[in-house]
């Protein structure tokens, strides 16, 4: 009996160049391409600032990060940054660990990470 959390996307726009993309579930190897199409539609719509939320996030693995990556270096070749938001430390602790904290905003909540990219893009 398979007990994976499904995977949903939820994508929302605060802010006219801001996208916010609420992950639920286990961003891994069968949810990665959702994830992936999720982030590059924003990008190809014009998002200069995308904020992924993992607070609904029960696992992620290196695919979901391989994605992520992507995303940073295609928003960055166009002025643009990605920040994300992970109140849960075994999550957080992986960004950090990797080093992608070095690339990327990490943020404890939705709100600091919306206020980071309200700034940046004012």
């Amino acid at each position: 009996m398979d007990e994976r959390t499904p995977f949903e996307v939820e994508t929302l726009r605060p802010l006219e160049h801001v996208v916010v993309l609420g992950l639920e579930g286990e961003v891994d190897i069968h949810s990665a391409s959702r994830f992936k199409g999720a982030l590059f539609e924003a990008i190809d719509e014009g998002a200069m600032r995308i904020v992924v939320d993992f607070t609904q996030v029960t696992f992620i693995d290196s695919t979901a990060l391989g994605v992520t990556v992507s995303a940073v270096k295609r928003l960055k070749g166009r002025g643009g940054a990605l920040d994300v938001v992970c109140p849960q430390e075994n999550i957080s602790s992986i960004f950090v660990a990797t080093g992608l904290d070095r690339i990327m905003g990490i943020h404890r909540s939705r709100s600091q990470a919306l206020a980071a990219a309200e700034g940046a893009t004012a």
